[in-house]
């Protein structure tokens, strides 16, 4: 399904309507030949050199959120208290897809009503009720004199206007001979030169196709890596002998890291790759296997087909579950259900399989072939980032009185914690 013949199985009519409800019509929803000139045309946007180009925002925006814990911190006189993260894991990594993915500086980890921070929160409501599911399905819900009708569409047109403005003037940059061409490194100025430079007259990406493609990037590249950050927070809280080999770790590698006087200086300097770090690797694929913040697909078969020895008929709707994967013992061994970041340096040969994606080819987080995830990279490097830019002046414990998040997990857009993240967080620089 995912190698030999990914586009014989497309999002079922109704998902695909909630899904574009939601991203718009970007690579996530696009199908056979549109996807695949998506794909080539976003391919070495995504790839790892150009990932690396875009690490000093991660670093710029992890460093800015844990100065303005050290600051509350400050402020109160204290070392050691109670915080929620959640909401400022979703205000960090929404800044860092603004600023990488289209160069727009969202700053809501600043200002809390800021604009477009406020905007997209409206449209990508991940509290869903009852009118907002039937809504992808009666489209006439949509005409209704409602104040829920008013505010999605002032939303919907502010985040457009926007995405318009800033794509029009990187176009614009790009061919009026000056040297703004060759400032911008985010996502989209990075699809527009490539088709500038590369791209077949009569093929060329449309502003619409861009705007799409901000809007995907936006709804996919956000919601997954700040519930993953968290899940990952709240292992490290539940293991403190991980912890505390991880933060040895990245001391080793990047001491500076651990000097208040010196840590903004990392947000400007070349040459830190965190995938040098094997135990920093190790501990964010684990949380990504153990919590895939998209546990499921479904897919719809068009023409029949056999699969393992199984026919398949056409127009069959098929479930793929991450996590049951992700957690087989068949794949990963008899301690599957732990968290154990150490498997990594000896998986099992079914989880190693290179016929199924190489190292880790029984963790379908990002799914697999031609439609897995493309900003894989992206999203594994921003992860890594914020946790050396945390680990390293915090440690994380958990909160007695409010118990174990993990316990209430709630699938809404990501498979978050029902109730946020409370850790007891404390200051070590």
């Amino acid at each position: 399904m995912t190698f030999k013949n990914p586009y014989n199985y497309p999002y079922p009519t109704q998902a695909k309507r909630i899904l574009r409800g939601m991203l718009g019509n970007g690579i996530l929803i696009a199908q056979g030949d549109a996807h695949t000139f998506q794909r080539k045309a976003l391919a070495s946007s995504f790839s790892t050199a150009s990932v690396k180009t875009l690490s000093p925002i991660f670093w710029e925006k992890g460093l800015l959120l844990t100065a303005l814990w050290q600051k509350d911190f400050d402020s109160t006189n204290t070392r050691r208290k109670i915080m929620g993260i959640y909401d400022w894991m979703n205000k960090v990594t929404l800044d860092i897809i603004g600023e990488a993915g289209f160069g727009y500086n969202i700053d809501s980890l600043r200002d809390n009503d800021a604009p477009f921070q406020v905007a997209y929160r409206t449209v990508n409501n991940g509290d869903f009720n009852f009118f907002q599911l039937l809504r992808p399905f009666i489209t006439s819900l949509k005409y209704l004199p409602l104040k829920v009708n008013q505010d999605l569409k002032s939303s919907q047109r502010l985040m457009r206007d926007e995405a318009t403005r800033v794509i029009e003037q990187k176009r614009r940059d790009g061919t009026d001979g000056s040297e703004k061409k060759t400032t911008s490194k985010d996502l989209i100025a990075s699809i527009i030169k490539r088709d500038e430079e590369q791209g077949i007259p009569g093929q060329r990406i449309t502003n619409q196709s861009l705007r799409d493609q901000v809007r995907t990037f936006m709804g996919a590249g956000h919601d997954t890596s700040s519930t993953t950050m968290c899940w990952t927070l709240l292992y490290l809280a539940k293991s403190p002998r991980v912890q505390q080999k991880l933060r040895a770790e990245i001391k080793e590698h990047m001491p500076h890291l651990f000097d208040r006087t010196r840590r903004e200086q990392l947000a400007e300097e070349d040459g830190i790759d965190v995938d040098q770090l094997p135990y920093l690797n190790n501990v964010v694929r684990e949380s990504l296997r153990c919590v895939p913040p998209i546990p499921m697909t479904v897919r719809q078969s068009l023409s029949p087909e056999c699969l393992a020895g199984y026919h398949i008929p056409a127009d069959t709707t098929i479930m793929i579950p991450f996590t049951a994967v992700n957690r087989s013992p068949d794949y990963w061994g008899e301690d599957s259900e732990d968290f154990n970041p150490d498997r990594w340096d000896r998986l099992p040969q079914p989880a190693s399989d290179s016929t199924c994606g190489g190292n880790g080819g029984g963790l379908l987080t990002f799914s697999q072939g031609p439609k897995g995830c493309i900003a894989r990279k992206f999203a594994e490097t921003e992860i890594k980032v914020l946790l050396c830019c945390l680990i390293s002046a915090f440690s994380f414990g958990l909160d007695e009185e409010t118990g174990d998040p993990s316990e209430g997990k709630i699938w809404k857009v990501v498979l978050r914690p029902k109730d946020g993240v409370r850790m007891n967080v404390e200051t070590i620089i």
